[in-house]
């Protein structure tokens, strides 16, 4: 390739996907009988390790008492159509992409660079549905329930410019350096043009509150740079330290809107809101990470001892956004630290791996209240460890049976918001206990 080893190639490729939902819910409340309907009648106790939760209502024996007795309760038909429409939605997003990439290398330095060309055609449908006369749409039968169909389209092309250099300075010691540019589509769910509203009350009269999808989101796109220094003590072992930096423009958040003080609502898909949960494009986020990465057979060792591994990788990541309002806050979902270590054992028909996994705290959703003050409450999901297990034994050349065992500590999901006027509140609080896999597998 113009004189020196290497290559150049193109490729092309087209991904049509198209989701929908559509829900049938039927809600029932009033119960028509001269016996009372008692909380005593479900029972239940809860065992939750956060403190006494008290007397719950047992789901298996209401839907048991409910199915018995159907025909003794109230269809809601206000509250029926409102969750059979809400949430319904159908959204197409067809990708037509194209690369030419090339490869050269120039002694001890090799460089891959092209250029990736996607386009990006959206359409979706949704509802805005209204309760009361609002004057928008149609009525959903004779519910007091208003349906307006939404529709969005749009379209784009980007261009995806990408540069890596690889310098082997010794037979040991490898230098990377890598430049590429990238974009993450919002999902569909997140761009539907659905909204779910509920009239305003006093100063608010006229006006509505509630959640939306946004089918204005834009697409998220980073200009992304990594750097990183591997050694290779032998042919199994390496260690090695990186360095990336992620500019992102147009990062997705999920936050809670109300208008500045002397400023107007909001209008999302010609619904004017004094306050929406939607999904936004932030104005700007970056990410500055460093990683330390560590692989090691103990082969050195006597025998049995020779077939145990180690492993150890840990991430810093000081991340910054900025919100629409100047306040600044960490890029949602990304946490400052995670750290992963690995002892396993590979040595004759035995591959055994258990992993432990350790991130730390990270903002999850913004402002989704507010404390005595008035100050943004932002959702917070905690610290989280966790320990997996994977055995693998192969039975003959063709054949190895498996097992993986997921979270064997069973550490929960725990997300909270945080105030200095009260501390810690519980948002959410969820045990999943461990999951288990097994299977065979084999190899022609």
């Amino acid at each position: 390739f113009f004189g020196g080893p290497g290559y150049v190639k193109t490729g092309f490729k087209t991904r049509l996907r198209e989701k929908s939902f559509d829900l049938d819910a039927e809600i029932f409340d009033g119960f028509d009988s001269e016996d009372d309907l008692l909380l005593s009648q479900f029972a239940n106790t809860v065992e939750f390790d956060l403190g006494p939760i008290g007397v719950t209502p047992s789901a298996p024996a209401i839907r048991d008492f409910f199915f018995a007795n159907r025909e003794l309760f109230q269809l809601n038909n206000e509250d029926t159509a409102i969750d059979s429409n809400v949430e319904d939605y159908t959204a197409e997003e067809n990708v037509y992409a194209a690369y030419l990439m090339g490869q050269r290398s120039f002694g001890d330095v090799s460089v891959i660079t092209g250029l990736r060309v996607e386009h990006t055609e959206y359409n979706a449908s949704g509802f805005n549905i209204v309760e009361g006369d609002a004057g928008v749409g149609e009525e959903i039968g004779d519910t007091g329930v208003f349906r307006q169909d939404v529709e969005v389209s749009n379209s784009y092309t980007d261009y995806l410019p990408s540069m890596n250099v690889r310098w082997d300075a010794t037979e040991d010691v490898v230098f990377r350096l890598g430049y590429y540019k990238t974009l993450v589509r919002p999902n569909l769910a997140q761009a539907a043009p659905r909204v779910s509203t509920e009239p305003g009350e006093g100063d608010f009269a006229g006006v509505f509150v509630g959640s939306a999808g946004n089918g204005d989101l834009d697409r998220q796109r980073a200009h992304n740079i990594d750097a990183s220094l591997e050694w290779y003590p032998s042919n199994n072992a390496v260690v090695s330290i990186g360095a990336f930096y992620k500019d992102i423009s147009d990062f997705i958040a999920e936050e809670r809107l109300k208008p500045e003080e002397g400023q107007g609502n909001i209008f999302i898909n010609g619904l004017e809101f004094q306050e929406v949960t939607t999904f936004v494009n932030l104005p700007e986020a970056s990410i500055l990470g460093f990683e330390f990465n560590y692989q090691q057979p103990l082969d050195f060792l006597p025998a049995p001892f020779d077939g145990f591994i180690v492993s150890a990788n840990y991430t810093y990541v000081d991340s910054d956004a900025k919100l629409a309002n100047e306040r600044e806050v960490s890029v949602p979902g990304q946490s400052d630290h995670v750290i992963t270590g690995i002892l396993g054992y590979d040595k004759g028909p035995f591959d055994i791996r258990v992993a432990a996994t350790y991130r730390d705290e990270f903002l999850d959703e913004l402002s989704v209240s507010e404390d005595e003050n008035g100050d943004d409450l932002d959702r917070i999901v905690d610290d989280h460890i966790q320990i997996d297990v994977s055995a693998k034994y192969r039975l003959t050349d063709q054949f190895r049976i498996f097992t993986e065992f997921k979270n064997v500590n069973n550490e929960p999901f725990v997300a909270t918001v945080r105030s200095p006027g009260f501390g810690r509140l519980n948002s959410q609080y969820e045990e999943y206990s461990w999951t288990a896999k097994f299977g065979i597998q084999f190899t022609y």
